[in-house]
């Protein structure tokens, strides 16, 4: 007759903490992999824009504005996406109004004309540019994601006062300000 041996309690104890263990380090791991997700996400969003905002100009002369904490039904708002009334308006020129599920962090995110106090210093000179232009505004971006946007755009600009040079402006409470076109 074959004995059944049972696990003993110890040996039950020991295979859970190493469970755990093994899920511990994996967390930061998962963490990070979702933070670059995330910052793809915000990317591919920047890219989209960029090319809306450019064939807006180019059919209007002038900047667009797109923003999701404003309803649909307001024309104003959503240049982008739907007629806001400018003269040679050839739109949509994005698929939907864009909202806070564009937004990786569900927050408000708004295409914008440049102006104060979003000012850039792109050429990294220590002087804003009082230029005209799109930005995008993006809400509740953490701040380890705000710096690898930051590495993408501006990435030979180097790293000293990253939050405030370049296309990239960091305006401190979560909220990142990508420049997409101007002159």
């Amino acid at each position: 007759m074959v004995m059944k041996r049972n696990f003993t309690l110890i040996e039950l104890v020991l295979v859970i903490a190493i469970v755990v263990i093994l899920a511990a380090a994996m967390v930061p791991i998962v963490r990070e992999a979702r933070e670059g997700a995330r910052v793809s996400e915000i990317l591919r969003l920047s890219d989209t824009l960029k090319l809306a905002c450019q064939q807006y100009y180019t059919d209007t002369g002038t900047y667009a504005v797109e923003s999701s904490p404003a309803p649909p039904s307001n024309p104003l708002v959503h240049g982008l996406a739907g007629d806001d009334g400018k003269a040679g308006w050839n739109g949509p020129y994005i698929n939907n109004f864009i909202s806070s599920d564009d937004n990786p962090y569900n927050l408000a995110i708004v295409v914008g004309r440049v102006k104060a106090p979003i000012e850039f210093d792109i050429d990294v000179n220590g002087t804003v540019e009082r230029t005209l232009g799109n930005c995008l505004q993006i809400s509740g971006v953490p701040d380890s994601a705000v710096k690898k946007i930051n590495d993408q755009f501006d990435s030979h600009l180097g790293d000293s006062n990253w939050e405030n040079t370049g296309r990239v402006e960091y305006m401190g409470s979560n909220i990142v300000n990508i420049y997409l076109i101007g002159r």
